[in-house]
């Protein structure tokens, strides 16, 4: 048995989606039931996020020391599944992703120490933040969208303003 290290509930709270090994199971939240899968993911999904508005899903994902990626899902009603990109593909774990209040921006963070912000619509990297001695845990946009606060490993907690970081 494989822990769960991931759970969401879909915006419309029809659904609950959970982390598996290599997949995302989405489970009725009335009856508790297994609606479907999502297959073919990376052995571990460390956090699955829906976009303010419930039109993305995205999931930070890995093999320890071997792979990670970040994918972003159209989320259909009650639930996701169709993959729209891979945003990352890196050599280690992907631990967190965070949609901005807007949902115009997905930022992640994992083992590589860095933080990586998009923009949703056209998957642009606008921030890439690589100031940490260790792996970044967690990510959270500021409720006006403009910082962002990350967690890592190094005992340090940290918030940069997004502007200052976008690239021109």
């Amino acid at each position: 048995s494989v822990p769960s290290t991931a759970l969401a509930c879909s915006l419309d709270g029809k659904e609950a989606a959970a982390s598996g090994y290599h997949e995302v199971t989405f489970w009725n939240a009335e009856g508790g039931k297994l609606g479907r899968r999502l297959r073919g993911l990376a052995e571990r999904i460390y956090e699955i996020a829906y976009s303010p508005d419930g039109k993305w899903m995205a999931t930070a994902s890995g093999d320890p020391g071997q792979f990670g990626a970040v994918t972003l899902w159209i989320a259909e009603p009650s639930g996701g599944g169709k993959p729209v990109r891979d945003l990352l593909e890196t050599t280690d774990s992907v631990f967190a992703v965070a949609f901005s209040p807007d949902g115009k921006k997905l930022a992640a963070a994992g083992a590589d120490r860095a933080i990586r912000v998009w923009e949703v619509e056209s998957g642009k990297l606008v921030s890439l933040i690589e100031d940490h001695a260790d792996w970044v845990l967690d990510v959270s946009f500021s409720p006006d969208g403009k910082r962002l606060a990350r967690a890592s490993r190094d005992k340090t907690s940290k918030v940069f303003d997004i502007a200052k970081t976008e690239s021109p």
